[in-house]
């Protein structure tokens, strides 16, 4: 009979049957820990594995009553700058004050003189060409008219004239006035200055584009008073353009000429009264920002002389920002004096720790033999025991 075929021989074993694959996906065991648990808990801290979890911070007093020395050094303080920030909700509030200009003096013995007819706003384009000639006479009369119109005109008017180049006219005006001339330059220039930048924005923006903080901040002493009154309006009134016009202004280091017009001193005039209301409106504007009062003394003073101005205020509208100034000078102190307390609790407890070490816990004594005979106690008993 014929033979059968010999059944084949079976396949070869898969040698990597026997090794799971290694890119199917992990099948989780019973007890498998679930990643998910991540989000609410942590493995335990292993001190020899560095790439276990982290242990939590060490809290300042533990259960062995060592209290850790660097345990309020390590946490963050506010230090001294952060009394001197800016304020950053404070915004300047402009008051609407009036400048007085000196009166013209009275003329006894010749005619009293033709009567000037009033500035008119269609003579406007005349009065900026005459702020351009070298007629100095000619140009204080025009930037006397320009106040006059400014003062009380809406936003347009004064768009107008900043388009016009009465700024920049102004400002030339201030520093090439020649010497004959130069107090009474200086007087309505800043006036019209003053006239310009009340309640118009623009104006206060123009005015510190070109400069004129740095060149009033130098006329606060001047020697004649009434441009020490009119620097001082116009630089209020620049300052009300905002916190970073305050900044500036405060870099330049008015404040010690600013106090001696907040405190004139017996013997005062109106003159003296207007020099500390702006003056006083001022500094209620530069305390809010950095810089500005940093020596306490300095603050203290300025305290007394505020409150002063305070009482000889007849505006209530005056008295409030007053009183916004003197709520300031007490928070910076109030701080000051947290950061110096915290400062000298936290030396302390670094001192005081190091001077004991990690034994500064004091020993009970009347625990010694009691600890000592239950050690030999539990010693003889687990003799006996052998």
């Amino acid at each position: 009979a014929p033979r059968s075929p010999a059944p084949a021989p079976p396949p070869p074993a898969d040698p990597f049957a026997a090794h799971p694959d290694p890119f199917a996906p992990a099948q989780p065991a019973g007890n498998a820990f679930d990643v998910s648990q991540l989000d609410s808990s942590l493995a335990a801290h292993d001190p020899l594995d560095p790439f276990s979890a982290p242990a939590p911070p060490r809290a300042a007093v533990v259960d062995d009553g060592f209290v850790d020395p660097m345990a309020g050094a390590n946490q963050r303080q506010s230090g001294p700058a952060d009394d001197d920030d800016d304020d950053a909700e404070f915004q300047p509030q402009e008051a609407k004050v009036s400048l007085q200009d000196t009166a013209p003096p009275a003329s006894t013995e010749a005619a009293p003189a033709a009567r000037k007819k009033p500035p008119s706003r269609d003579d406007t384009w005349t009065y900026l060409q005459t702020l351009q000639k070298h007629d100095w006479g000619a140009k204080i009369e025009a930037a006397t008219a320009l106040k006059q119109l400014a003062f009380d005109a809406d936003a347009s008017y004064k768009d107008g004239l900043i388009r016009g180049g009465v700024l920049r006219l102004l400002m030339t005006m201030l520093k090439g006035a020649p010497a004959e001339f130069r107090s009474k330059a200086i007087e309505q220039a800043c006036s019209c200055m003053y006239s310009m930048a009340r309640e118009h924005m623009p104006s206060k923006l123009e005015l510190a584009k070109v400069g004129a903080a740095s060149t009033l901040v130098g006329y606060l002493d001047h020697e004649a008073k009434q441009c020490r009154l009119n620097a001082t309006a116009a630089l209020y009134a620049v300052s009300c353009g905002g916190r970073a016009i305050c900044k500036d202004i405060s870099a330049l280091k008015p404040l010690s000429k600013l106090r001696s017009l907040v405190n004139p001193g017996v013997g005062r005039s109106a003159q003296d009264d207007q020099l500390q209301l702006f003056a006083t409106l001022l500094v209620v504007n530069l305390l809010h920002v950095k810089g500005t009062a940093s020596e306490r003394l300095e603050r203290q003073e300025l305290l007394l002389e505020m409150q002063r101005a305070y009482d000889d205020a007849t505006e209530q509208q005056v008295r409030d920002t007053i009183t916004l100034g003197i709520k300031r000078l007490q928070k910076m102190d109030s701080k000051k004096e947290r950061f110096k307390a915290a400062s000298i609790s936290g030396a302390g407890k670094v001192v005081r720790a190091a001077s004991f070490g990690r034994c500064g816990r004091k020993k009970d004594s009347s625990s010694k033999p009691s600890s000592q005979t239950g050690f030999g106690s539990g010693a003889g008993g687990g003799g006996g025991g052998g």
